[in-house]
């Protein structure tokens, strides 16, 4: 990574933000991979005003930037990122219910509590999001789902911050997709590479609070039951091809266990490639590759990763 921030830019930086900035943070302890090179800023941020002015430092030096959420979903270069990387902090956690069926969650509420808090109204819906360990900006951009149930499901709409301040898109505008946010090429360079999506709203059903809870449980026993427990992984790393597994595909090739350094391909799901204990970001890759050219070897289907790589 070279360093795009000068002392002048660090300090100018600072004054627009309350919290401290980290500066060459390791994002190793951000992700739940456990890999990652530095972050040369790793900046927390506590406003709507806070955003808007790291937006406009970041077009006017022409900085890089990105929304960390909760890394569980991500796989970081070992040589960091330039740059500046933003944290959305508490005044993003907001969780309220804003009408007999409707819900409003800043995008850095953890899923697991925002499906928890649905379940306390008696709102039906996000039940499959009670074992994912994500934030719900990074559950909006890749539609994240299990179980049947994906977020576009229930979603009604997005609030965007930019340059400008926040807008609002209904989801109907969105085009999402599996594990996509179809739409995402025409925002590339435009709407959405120039925001930060801060808080989201969902329209749900009605439902017994037991009941409820009763499918959150069979879903997160359903989890443990089938996914490596006590290891570092990024959840799915492959998405499913259309009408098959990428787990079974990767089994059928007998890579459960392949290594490559410290990154091996789970015994209890060949879906999850973990990290052994000092897997790099380059072995990471290194074992994806690898099982993407044997499964293409073997079945003739190019396998899709699922995980964001930065």
């Amino acid at each position: 990574m070279t360093p795009l921030l000068s002392p002048e830019l660090r300090r100018e930086l600072q004054t627009l933000v309350a919290r401290p900035v980290a500066w060459a943070a390791p994002m190793a302890a951000h992700t739940s991979l456990k890999i990652g090179g530095p972050a040369e800023a790793l900046v927390i941020l506590e406003s709507i005003e806070e955003i808007t002015a790291l937006l406009v430092f970041a077009r006017q030096h022409g900085l890089p930037w990105r929304v960390l959420g909760k890394g569980s979903n991500l796989l970081i270069a070992d040589d960091g990122l330039a740059g500046m990387t933003l944290v959305l902090g508490a005044a993003f956690h907001l969780l309220e219910k804003t009408g007999e069926r409707e819900i409003a969650a800043g995008a850095a509420s953890a899923l697991p509590a925002l499906s928890y808090f649905c379940q306390g109204q008696g709102l039906a819906g996000l039940e499959f999001a009670a074992g994912i360990p994500g934030s719900l900006g990074g559950a909006v951009v890749m539609n994240a789902g299990a179980f049947g149930g994906q977020i576009a499901d229930c979603l009604s709409e997005i609030d965007l911050c930019g340059e400008d301040g926040v807008q609002t898109l209904p989801a109907t505008e969105l085009c999402f997709g599996y594990r996509t946010w179809l739409d995402a090429a025409k925002w590339i360079g435009g709407l959405i590479s120039q925001s930060v999506i801060v808080a989201a709203r969902f329209v749900l059903h009605e439902d017994e609070p037991a009941a409820i809870a009763a499918r959150m449980r069979q879903y997160q026993q359903t989890r443990r039951a089938s996914q490596p427990q006590g290891v570092a992984s990024a959840g799915s790393f492959f998405k499913n091809p259309p009408g098959d597994s990428a787990g079974r595909l990767i089994d059928a090739c007998g890579l459960k266990g392949r290594r490559f350094g410290d990154a091996m391909v789970s015994p209890a799901h060949a879906n999850f490639l973990v990290n052994c204990g000092q897997a790099s970001a380059t072995d990471m890759c290194e074992l994806a590759r690898q099982v993407c050219e044997e499964v293409f070897r073997r079945h003739g289907i190019h396998l899709e990763r699922e995980v964001e790589a930065w």
